[in-house]
C-alpha cells in the first residue's frame, strides 16, 4: 500500500515505523525520487531503528538468561 494513499494522520504515523524504511525508502533511493535531505533523514532513521532493535535484543535476552532455570543433564 503506498504511503501517499494513506491519510495525513497515517502517513504522519508510517513515516516514523522501521516499516517504510525496509521498501519505499530503497526504491524512492535507488529511482533517484529523494531529496538529499530526505535521504540523509530516511538513512539516519533507520540505523537509528537497527540501533534500537539491537538494544532491546540485548536487553531481552539478558533477561531471559537470567530467567531461565535448566534441568537435566
Amino acid at each position: 500500500l503506498p504511503l501517499a494513499t494513506l491519510p495525513d494522520w497515517a502517513q504522519a504515523v508510517a513515516s516514523i515505523l522501521p516499516f517504510q524504511l525496509t521498501v519505499s525508502f530503497p526504491v524512492q533511493a535507488l529511482m533517484g525520487s529523494l531529496r538529499t535531505e530526505d535521504f540523509v533523514r530516511s538513512y539516519v532513521m533507520q540505523w537509528a531503528w537497527i540501533v534500537a532493535f539491537a538494544l532491546l535484543g540485548k536487553v531481552l535476552y539478558s533477561r531471559g538468561l537470567r530467567q531461565y532455570t535448566g534441568f537435566g543433564n
